[in-house]
């Protein structure tokens, strides 16, 4: 056995001690496919995954034990105020070049501005003590992304206000990267890698959701097309992850943020139901009555008793 044997049997060990430890987030680094000791590594990696999805499920929130949490600090102009070694770990950069960054230099553009709304609208009343559940996309040094779920608090201090991340990472993808080059070296079609591509592509649309609570969804064949899936590998896909149907998640989702916009703004019914892509204020009604058993002007009156 040679030296570079020797180095990819010590990443081998590696990943086995990694998930051992129960970090599930963690995946053998792939150089080449056509080797054996690579091969074990991608089912490693393969193994990894299934057990994130088993553990650290993202929809699960609140059903999980959040032992040895990443937890940082961010002040309210996002700034890094604060943060515990494991965080440090995650995004593998020292604890002096954390504090004082940007959160934006360390998570993706798309999370970062999903964050802050999401802050806003849950926070615009300071005396909200429920923590908003987030998922957020973090970029080590590494390049790869860090999908991570948690829980944000609300803080107040002598110098303002604060925000509390605590929370556990779910999985790490690579960036995909196109190319077109004809003398691009061509990669045997790997079963195993095709099912993990396609939850990343499943958790984009997840994303892609959560992103899109302003507006209906586009058909499930647009969908599924913009993402590299097929319609039936879509929606079975997404019901296995996240225990729901697309439809129902992007409805429930609405409406949980229309209900926060009742409780805590002065914001007019039709216009929450209008910000939340309903197509009337009867439908947005209805819908609201069917999943909180009360009608929103319940909920309207409530905040005016408060």
């Amino acid at each position: 056995m040679n030296d570079d044997d020797h180095r990819k049997l010590g990443k081998l060990r590696e990943i086995i001690f990694q998930l051992a430890l129960g970090n599930f987030a963690y995946r053998f680094k792939v150089e080449d496919q056509m080797h054996e000791i690579e091969n074990v590594g991608l089912l490693m990696n393969l193994l990894a995954e299934e057990l994130s999805e088993f553990f650290v499920h993202p929809g699960a929130f609140g059903e999980k034990n959040l032992a040895d949490p990443y937890v940082f600090v961010v002040d309210s102009s996002f700034i890094i105020t604060g943060i515990n070694c494991r965080f440090s770990d995650l995004i593998q950069i020292g604890e002096s070049e954390l504090i004082g960054k940007p959160l934006s230099e360390v998570v993706t553009k798309e999370s970062r501005i999903y964050v802050e709304q999401r802050l806003k609208i849950h926070f615009q009343d300071e005396h909200t003590f429920s923590p908003v559940r987030l998922i957020i996309s973090f970029v080590p040094k590494t390049g790869n992304i860090m999908e991570c779920w948690g829980y944000c608090h609300f803080l107040k201090g002598p110098k303002g206000v604060y925000f509390f991340f605590r929370g556990l990472p779910i999985a790490e993808r690579k960036e995909e990267i196109s190319t077109t080059r004809k003398d691009q070296k061509r990669i045997p079609f790997n079963p195993g890698l095709q099912y993990q591509a396609d939850i990343l592509n499943i958790r984009k649309v997840h994303q892609y959701i959560l992103d899109n609570l302003h507006q209906t969804l586009p058909p499930l064949t647009l969908i599924a097309r913009k993402f590299s899936l097929n319609t039936f590998k879509l929606k079975k896909g997404f019901k296995e992850l996240y225990q729901t149907t697309i439809f129902k998640f992007h409805l429930n989702q609405r409406l949980e943020m229309s209900l926060h916009m009742i409780r805590e703004t002065p914001m007019p019914l039709k216009i929450v139901a209008k910000n939340y892509g309903f197509k009337d204020y009867t439908h947005f009604s209805k819908a609201f009555k069917d999943r909180y058993g009360k009608a929103p002007s319940y909920y309207k009156k409530q905040r005016r008793l408060d």
